[in-house]
């Protein structure tokens, strides 16, 4: 097994030049603080959205989970900057020193990619709420996800080369588990995702907010992090070996940005809006009425006669029975999502509504 480990990771690559090792280590360095000062940007252009929708909530883990991936990501990136970049040589690292930042580099991956994918899981859990299968299904993929790439990383760890500056000259080909399971496990979420939101359009409950915002926050979230991981991976098995780490301050950035996105926008949404509610005396045969926000989805004002009541509620009556059983059926589902999206703003991604 070891032999084979060591003949898949030499490459037919030629070695890089000293020329070629300076270019890298100033294009590595520049890339790193780019991508360093996007997300601190980010983070500062989010601080107001943070104290607002944030702080005031109660200590749960899921708020562990969003301060965790809005700020451990900027000191691994820090951190970063001291293997195969322009200060590196200074240091003056033994090769012993080299592996053990390689290893720190790569558990610190794994670990953000793990946490940022629970945070995409919580986002499909939104859509199925009432679809216990799925949820299960999409929390066994998870699971089969964390282990393809710990196995991926583990037992490349021992085999990877450096050279006297900590630039990557050869990546084991078991790393391919890590990079293949995160793209094909963002596959099956964005399909997931897609999938719900086409019926939800269909039923006639797609342009609510709640859907709204998990089919845009998941469109967008997919393409960049897919992006990303397979540039990762292209860089370490393609190029020579010198630019092997050009992409990784971008994928601990861009994993980072789109968790602390996704929860904020949940909270945004959560703040803006709020669960509809429904009552109907089925023995007097009155009329139902609903009792929403003014945000409540704008294709139910045209089945509804609007008459304001309260400052920050509409009342509205339906012409026809007819009409009244198509909005409960829809204020039905509308609800179910948002029970479902409390248990987010909650930070319990368990809850089960009753």
């Amino acid at each position: 097994m070891d032999r084979l480990l060591t003949v898949a990771a030499v490459s037919a690559r030629a070695e890089p030049s000293a020329l070629e090792k300076a270019i890298a280590m100033q294009a590595v360095n520049w890339s790193s603080l780019s991508a360093l000062v996007f997300l601190v940007y980010d983070i500062l252009l989010t601080t107001a959205d943070e104290i607002e929708f944030m702080w005031p909530s109660q200590w749960t883990w899921m708020k562990l989970v969003y301060y965790m991936m809005r700020y451990i990501p900027v000191g691994v990136q820090v951190s970063a900057l001291f293997i195969g970049t322009e200060i590196t040589p200074q240091f003056h690292y033994t090769h012993r020193d080299c592996i053990n930042w390689q290893i720190w580099l790569s558990c610190a991956a794994l670990f953000i990619v793990i946490f940022a994918d629970l945070v995409l899981v919580l986002r499909v859990y939104a859509l199925y709420v009432e679809n216990h299968w799925i949820r299960w299904s999409v929390g066994a993929v998870y699971a089969v996800e964390i282990i393809m790439m710990a196995i991926g990383v583990f037992m490349g760890i021992p085999y990877i080369e450096v050279d006297e500056i900590c630039l990557t000259t050869n990546m084991p080909w078991t790393y391919l588990f890590f990079f293949g399971s995160a793209i094909v496990f963002q596959l099956f979420l964005f399909g997931l995702t897609l999938y719900k939101f086409i019926m939800a359009l269909k039923e006639g409950w797609g342009t609510t907010p709640l859907p709204m915002l998990l089919a845009r926050d998941g469109t967008w979230a997919f393409f960049l992090l897919t992006l990303v991981i397979f540039a990762y991976g292209s860089l370490h098995f393609v190029s020579n070996g010198a630019y092997a780490a050009l992409i990784y301050c971008w994928l601990i950035s861009l994993y980072s940005f789109c968790s602390y996105r996704i929860l904020l926008n949940l909270r945004k949404v959560a703040h803006h809006s709020h669960p509809s509610s429904f009552s109907y005396d089925g023995e007097t045969g009155s009329l139902p009425i609903f009792t929403t926000v003014p945000t409540l989805d704008p294709r139910a004002v045209e089945y509804l006669d609007a008459e304001p009541e309260q400052p920050n509620t509409v009342r509205f009556r339906l012409a026809d029975r007819a009409s009244r059983i198509l909005q409960s059926n829809h204020l039905r589902r509308q609800e179910s999502s948002w029970q479902s999206v409390d248990s987010l703003i909650q930070m319990d991604p368990l809850h089960q509504p009753r």
